[in-house]
């Protein structure tokens, strides 16, 4: 089967990446036509929402720089996009499981080659799939995320226990903020907020 559209690529900024979505659900291989850039072909056959999105091309070799990056898209319900060379593909996605860990990630690789292939799953999946078949880190990669939407389903009385416990130890405001952003994949600045405010 093939989904055409008879104005530019097709589900970019369109209705149809919620077929391609299903598609994916159901075990279907999805095969992008070439197109102008890898960026719109990875798009197009990712399965993530494609209304919004932004291209950061090569993440930087800076780790503060590429947390800060990842931490961007932490609250906006966007699609990020990036390259990556195999040299530092294991590390972006150790560094997207410790900023992003709830999000949706697609790896796409080789796209239009032979050896072309989707990897999609949550950061840890993602990770240990390359971790574990160290053949298939070679070639050129596309990285997709989306985090998870804003506001989620965050338990409210785990996080009070959470910070409860986190004072008896003596942990400073900050510190607590970190790790609660971390453990439940919300913004440093809304952590912050319900250290403070003890919720």
């Amino acid at each position: 089967m093939a989904l055409v559209s008879d104005a530019g690529t097709p589900t970019i900024s369109d209705p149809g990446y919620k077929i391609v979505k299903k598609a994916i659900e159901k075990g279907i291989n999805i095969v992008p036509i070439p197109g102008v850039s890898a960026v719109i072909t990875a798009l197009s056959a990712s399965g993530l929402p494609t209304d919004k999105f932004i291209f950061y091309g090569f993440l930087p070799k800076s780790e503060k720089q590429k947390e800060d990056i990842l931490n961007e898209l932490k609250n906006l319900q966007i699609t990020g996009i990036f390259y990556e060379s195999p040299k530092r593909l294991l590390k972006t996605l150790e560094t997207i499981y410790k900023i992003l860990p709830k999000s949706q990630l697609v790896v796409a690789k080789e796209l239009t080659k032979v050896y072309e292939e989707f990897i999609r799953g949550n950061p840890q999946e993602v990770l240990d799939y390359f971790t574990n078949n160290p053949e298939k880190q070679k070639g050129e990669f596309v990285i997709l995320v989306y985090a998870k939407e804003k506001g989620g389903n965050i338990d409210i009385n785990k996080i009070k226990e959470f910070i409860k416990k986190e004072k008896q130890e003596g942990k400073k405001s900050k510190e607590i903020a970190k790790e609660l952003a971390k453990n439940f994949g919300i913004s440093k600045n809304e952590a912050y907020k319900m250290v403070i405010n003890s919720i």
